[in-house]
């Protein structure tokens, strides 16, 4: 089975603060999910952490509110600015490299892949 959607998403954390996986999946738990809803996570210094390994996917495992068969999501930590109160595009240098190289990695490998944006601004590469 391919890879049909590779979603980018934030962890809409305030920007410099470190969270760690278990955090992001304690968190997805209390919502209601299953377990984390990422299948990566980028670091504010570029390392990308799997959740899964990199030939499964996260195929709409309910409760997850981004129900997307055959699908990873690949959140950067951050995504809300330093006072904790507005959305914005906090990548660093170093994850927006890690994720454009994230993104044309899986294009190669699924050249029929489609990237959908869920951060709130809009930051498609």
């Amino acid at each position: 089975m391919a890879l049909e959607k590779l979603v980018i998403h934030s962890t809409e954390t305030p920007f410099g603060i470190e969270v760690d996986l278990e955090s992001i999946e304690a968190e997805h738990i209390d919502k209601g999910f299953k377990s984390i809803g990422f299948s990566d996570v980028i670091d504010f210094d570029g390392i990308i952490e799997s959740t899964i390994r990199l030939y499964d996917y996260k195929n709409g495992e309910k409760p997850h509110s981004w129900d997307i068969p055959n699908s990873r999501h690949i959140a950067y930590l951050g995504g809300i600015s330093e006072d904790g109160y507005n959305i914005e595009d906090t990548r660093t240098v170093e994850q927006q490299e890690s994720l454009d190289i994230y993104i044309e990695f899986m294009k190669r490998r699924h050249p029929e892949l489609e990237v959908i944006d869920y951060t709130k601004t809009k930051i498609l590469v």
